[in-house]
């Protein structure tokens, strides 16, 4: 872990000890530490930002001198399904367009609470509809998301293939948070070890995102999985999420999906995010290049 990500820690720290009044101000916080994350990171040479609408969702196209035309990674952020923004993850996006030599388009789906599921869902659902629209095909498209935003494109996947459109080639998630209900035993046995996510948090953010709905019935982990294509999923072995990965592998072979799970010991929620430039999210990043390019070639 990097002293940049140590200083990171500390103000996400003081910013939970002295909460900011209202959502917005959250909001505001995670963006300024966000902002701290990418501080010194050299950018990506030649990244290209272009803000569009897509179906009504805002969206950003990122692009970088190595991006194919016709591949596209369809990425959803983290954020604890209230928090952040393509804007927050450009850094991510950038190094994710260039290494998957694809288009990468991001979505500000929308939040909760203003928005609890399964608003942000169908946001993606519909993003993915436009780029079938536009001519895209599904062979070339793979949905890609961290935290949150990773059990996102788990869910609108499953709503994908219930919809009998065509499924896209594949999706990965990295960290991604999966179950509402806080089950999975690394909530007690990785306490002590994860800087970001406790049980208490992460059952007090889901209540927010349900807004009195189902935990069971809108966690991701118990998405039907029939139908779906290749899945790629990272987590690191420390966090309190990591479980959550684990047993939506398990789930997932035993529904017959091809599932690669890549549980990195030692590390931390997020890592390729928070800390781009640390050797284990550089190849982290690298997986899932190769994972794209196998699926889309």
């Amino acid at each position: 872990m990097s002293s940049q990500l140590d200083d990171v820690l500390a103000e996400l720290k003081g910013v939970l000890a002295a909460p900011p009044a209202g959502i917005e101000g959250f909001r505001e916080a995670w963006s300024r530490i966000m902002d701290r994350v990418v501080e010194g990171v050299p950018p990506i040479e030649g990244v290209r930002y272009r803000q569009l609408d897509v179906s009504g969702v805002p969206g950003t196209w990122i692009e970088t001198p190595a991006s194919a035309e016709d591949r596209v990674v369809l990425f959803t952020h983290g954020g604890g399904y209230a928090f952040g923004s393509v804007h927050t993850h450009r850094d991510f996006v950038a190094r994710l367009a260039d290494a998957c030599r694809a288009r990468v388009l991001g979505i500000d789906y929308r939040l909760a609470p203003e928005h609890p599921f399964p608003a942000g869902v169908e946001d993606t659902v519909a993003a993915y509809r436009r780029l079938l629209e536009l001519g895209y095909r599904p062979g070339r498209i793979v949905l890609v998301g961290d935290s949150a935003g990773g059990g996102i494109a788990l869910t609108a996947l499953s709503r994908i293939v219930a919809a009998d459109l065509p499924p896209p080639a594949g999706a990965a998630a990295i960290s991604a948070w999966l179950d509402f209900e806080a089950l999975g035993e690394s909530m007690t046995t990785n306490a002590q070890k994860d800087p970001f996510n406790q049980r208490d948090v992460v059952l007090m953010v889901a209540a927010m995102y349900l807004a009195g709905g189902s935990a069971r019935g809108a966690s991701p982990l118990y998405a039907p999985l029939d139908g779906f294509p290749p899945l790629l999923l990272h987590a690191g072995a420390d966090e309190v999420l990591v479980d959550d990965t684990r047993r939506m592998a398990e789930r997932a072979r035993a529904a017959g999906v091809e599932v690669t799970e890549h549980i990195w010991e030692g590390l931390y929620h997020d890592f390729p995010i928070f800390d781009p430039l640390e050797a284990s999210s550089v190849e982290a990043l690298a997986e899932i290049a190769h994972f794209v390019h196998r699926l889309t070639d």
